[in-house]
C-alpha cells in the first residue's frame, strides 16, 4: 500500500515537473524505482528548460560549494604551517634583516638607475624594506619617497589607499609623490577590488651611495 502511495505522489510530482532526482529525494525512494513509476510520463518543452536550468544551477551551486571548501582546506593546511614554520624562523636578527632585504632588492629593486628604487605590491614586503632602508641601511626616513600607481578605477578610492599607505609606513603626506594611474581599462573585476591598495614605488632621495651599496650587497651574495 505504501508504494502504491509513493508511486502516486511520484506521478504527481512528475507531472508537475519536477526531476527524477528531486522526486526520489522528497519521497525518500530510490531514483531507480521513481524513473520505472513516471517512465510513461512525457514531460513539455518549458518543462525540460526548467529542468535543464535547475541542473545547471545545482552544478554551479555545488562547485561554489567545493571551491569554499577547498579554500577553506588550504587555510587551514596555510595556518597549520604558519604554526610550525614560525618556531622554525624565530626572531629575526639585524643580520636576518640584512640578507633578506638584500635578496628582495635583488629581485625586485632597480640596478640600474643612481638611487635605491624598490617596486611591490605586498604591503607586508614594502614595510619590510622601508625598515631595511631605516633600521640596517641608516636612511633618514625623511629622505623616502613614495609613489603609489593604481588603475584609474580606483580614483573613487584614493584617499582610503594612500591612507593606507600612510599608516603601514608611518610617512606624511608630503613624502608621497603624485599617484600615477594606469588608464588601461582592466579586463575584468577581481574580487580583492576593495582591498588592492596598488604598486608602491619605494624611494631614497639622493641615494646613489645606498644604491652602490646595495648592488655592493647584491655581488657579495653572487659570489659567496
Amino acid at each position: 500500500m505504501a508504494k502504491s502511495s509513493e508511486k502516486l505522489d511520484a506521478l504527481k510530482l512528475r507531472k508537475k515537473g519536477y526531476s527524477i532526482n528531486a522526486i526520489a529525494k522528497k519521497l525518500g525512494v530510490s531514483k531507480g524505482a521513481v524513473s520505472m513509476w513516471c517512465k510513461n510520463i512525457r514531460l513539455s518543452s518549458l518543462q525540460k528548460e526548467t529542468l535543464r536550468k535547475k541542473s545547471i544551477k545545482a552544478g554551479h551551486v555545488g562547485r561554489m560549494i567545493g571551491a569554499e571548501t577547498n579554500k577553506k582546506k588550504k587555510a587551514d593546511r596555510l595556518k597549520q604551517a604558519e604554526v610550525i614554520t614560525k618556531k622554525e624562523v624565530g626572531r629575526l636578527t639585524r643580520r636576518d634583516i640584512l640578507m633578506i632585504g638584500s635578496a628582495l632588492y635583488w629581485a625586485e629593486g632597480s640596478k640600474s638607475s643612481n638611487r635605491a628604487v624598490f617596486v611591490n605590491s605586498d604591503p607586508k614586503m614594502i614595510f619590510l624594506m622601508k625598515r631595511f632602508f631605516t633600521d640596517i641601511l641608516k636612511v633618514n626616513k625623511n629622505d623616502i619617497r613614495v609613489t603609489v600607481q593604481i588603475n584609474h578605477i580606483h580614483k573613487v578610492r584614493i584617499t582610503k589607499v594612500l591612507r593606507f599607505w600612510r599608516t603601514l609606513l608611518q610617512l606624511p603626506r608630503e613624502q608621497f609623490t603624485e599617484v600615477y594611474y594606469v588608464l588601461a581599462e582592466p579586463k575584468k573585476r577581481y574580487e580583492n577590488h576593495n582591498s588592492y591598495y596598488g604598486i608602491v614605488r619605494l624611494a631614497v632621495r639622493k641615494g646613489s651611495h645606498v644604491q652602490y651599496k646595495m648592488l655592493g650587497y647584491i655581488e657579495s651574495i653572487r659570489s659567496a
